[in-house]
């Protein structure tokens, strides 16, 4: 896989574009995803978020199938 200084480029300004209250915040993590898709090339892509315990927490996914877990180890192993 090979990602180019363009791609990552033109993401970004895609999601350059999002802004708080504009759209349910649902609406644009599923953009988030969608554009980590595209961008990878890639069958499925996340979006996970990290709690101030540090764990993982699973926020978005583009497969509904993919969604195995709600919460991973936490951050650096602890």
């Amino acid at each position: 896989m090979s990602v180019s200084v363009h791609d990552v480029r033109h993401a970004l300004n895609e999601l350059g574009r999002l802004r708080f209250g504009e759209m349910r915040v649902e609406d644009a993590m599923h953009q988030i995803v969608q554009t980590t898709h595209a961008i990878f090339s890639v069958d499925g892509a996340g979006l996970m978020l990290a709690d101030v315990d540090h764990h993982l927490l699973n926020a978005a996914v583009s497969e509904a199938s993919s969604l195995t877990a709600n919460t991973t180890t936490p951050l650096g192993g602890k």
